[in-house]
């Protein structure tokens, strides 16, 4: 009934929504490699490196453009893009066997509009604004707790609760042959510091972000292909945030669910440095990145992430992709503050392999991951992901919808495969994975042999998902608009039973 009722009110125009929540993240062979889903298929309905998602300036000679480019102000002002997106959200989850069940059937409706205005001598201004409401359906709180934590209760913690407006970007850029740079107000998109736009919003940083492109005019094609990055973090906005703080999500305090590490409650970091180089896109047969994180007082990790596609011209293109990251504690090591998940320094290596066949019909793939389990480390030697722990958007290539083995909050292995397949010309997407998880801890649930304790039977669990599209045609007076549903079941957790999520979207991007 609440499905009918989400299509009803887009159909008739009644809402305001935000940025396109994404299919899981490109897996190699794609421009950001993540969670190891469905590789070059995902580009088209994730959210862009920032959200006005414009095309690259096309730079004249010499790298800028002069203000001979406009006729005059009104022909300066036709040339800015000006963009927007509606938005209706429905959010059902059961957890089956817990005493005190999360919120269900939550619904969301909102949008967002902004501008990036035309170059001027390279100089651009971006602003987005979003906006969401529950509109007064979702139920009653199911716990006194939620109410008084949040206020307006909305059914499910993660999706905004009442009238939400928020400010998702403000920034200047700027941009000539050799290098662009941008901030502060931003939607970042990097392997660990990603939009994470599974709900109304995506994530946003304050910060200072720059791209560097040396051989931009070298004869040799391949070097051209090569672009270097950094970036300066200092404040953090969750997606479902209405400000900018100085933490991140292992600190409470953010609405999205999740209560953070209890023992980090009104502490603060300076936010996160970045390096990294990038060699190829989506386009490439062949594509890497290495990356350097420093995120302060928690943990300081190593990056690297590559893939092959090869394009045989039969119509089966096989493909392989590893990554490896290395973590070692930073700072004055915060994590230490957190004794129930185990205390001590974020230090781990995390191993992962993926290989499959592109085709005409279906890409496959089937992929493995390994955090090294380390006694005496933070969970068991677990990543540190500071900007998705609990929204399972990390780019490892076995995170599921749901979660992957960071949001299990302990090391592991786990194995996924996954297929994606188009119908009816590229109008329906449809996406099945399978993942299984094996996981560090006592098999019984309690701490012993000095590994933390773990909710999970046997150390184990399993994930189903199911993710199906619908985008009408692009000659048609519907052209931007698309249906989609996510169904997703996780297994094994001792203290729920089972997970039960569903996410429907209507929506519609100018």
């Amino acid at each position: 009934m609440l499905a009918r009722a989400v299509v009803s009110c887009m159909l008739a125009g009644t809402a305001v929504a935000f940025a396109q929540e994404p299919a899981p993240a490109p897996a190699p062979g794609s421009a950001t490699a993540g969670a190891g889903q469905n590789l070059k298929s995902e580009a088209k309905t994730g959210v862009p490196a920032n959200m006005v998602g414009a095309a690259p300036v096309k730079l004249e000679s010499g790298g800028l453009y002069d203000e001979g480019s406009y006729t005059d102000i009104l022909d300066w002002i036709k040339q800015t893009k000006f963009h927007g997106n509606l938005r209706a959200y429905f959010f059902a989850r059961e957890d089956t066997g817990s005493k005190s069940p999360l919120g269900e059937n939550s619904f969301s409706l909102g949008g967002y509009a902004g501008f990036l205005t035309a170059p001027v001598y390279g100089l651009q201004a971006a602003f987005t604004l979003g906006a969401a409401n529950s509109i007064g359906v979702n139920p009653k709180p199911a716990m006194p707790q939620q109410l008084a934590n949040y206020g307006n209760y909305h059914g499910d913690m993660s999706l905004p609760s009442g009238s939400f407006w928020v400010a998702k970007e403000a920034y200047m850029k700027y941009t000539n042959r050799y290098f662009m740079v941008r901030g502060p107000d931003q939607v970042l998109d990097t392997p660990w510091i990603m939009p994470s736009d599974s709900r109304m919003t995506p994530s946003s940083w304050r910060a200072v972000y720059g791209e560097l492109y040396p051989f931009k005019d070298h004869d040799n094609a391949e070097l051209k292909k090569l672009s270097l990055v950094g970036l300066r973090i200092f404040d953090f906005q969750g997606r479902s945030d209405t400000t900018y703080l100085a933490n991140n999500l292992y600190m409470p305090g953010h609405m999205q669910g999740q209560a953070g590490l209890a023992a980090l409650n009104n502490q603060s970091t300076p936010g996160a440095l970045a390096f990294g180089a990038k060699y190829g896109t989506s386009k490439d047969a062949l594509s890497a990145q290495v990356w350097w994180h420093q995120f302060y007082n928690f943990s300081q990790l190593l990056w690297l992430d590559g893939s092959y596609l090869w394009k045989t011209g039969t119509g089966f293109d096989p493909l392989i992709g590893a990554q490896f990251a290395n973590q070692e504690p930073d700072g004055s090591n915060m994590l230490a503050l957190a004794k129930s998940s185990g205390g001590a320094a974020a230090a781990t290596q995390a191993y992962g392999v993926i290989a499959g066949v592109d085709t005409q019909w279906i890409r496959f793939t089937a992929a493995w991951n390994d955090i090294v389990a380390k006694q005496g480390t933070f969970q068991n030697g677990n990543l540190v992901s500071p900007y998705s722990w609990g929204y399972a958007t990390d780019p490892l290539y076995t995170t599921m919808m749901i979660n992957g083995i960071i949001e299990k909050n302990t090391s592991g292995q786990a194995w996924k495969i996954a297929g994606t397949s188009f119908f009816m010309d590229k109008q329906i997407k449809v996406i099945l994975s399978y993942a299984s998880f094996y996981l560090a801890g006592n098999a019984n649930g309690a701490a012993g042999n000095g590994w933390a304790s773990t909710s999970y039977v046997n150390g184990s669990s399993n994930e189903t998902d199911a993710d199906v599209t619908y985008f009408f045609p692009k000659d048609s007076a519907l052209d931007g608009l698309s249906i989609r549903n996510r169904i997703g079941v996780a297994q094994g957790n001792q203290s729920r039973g089972h997970d039960w999520y569903e996410r429907f979207q209507i929506q519609y991007q100018f």
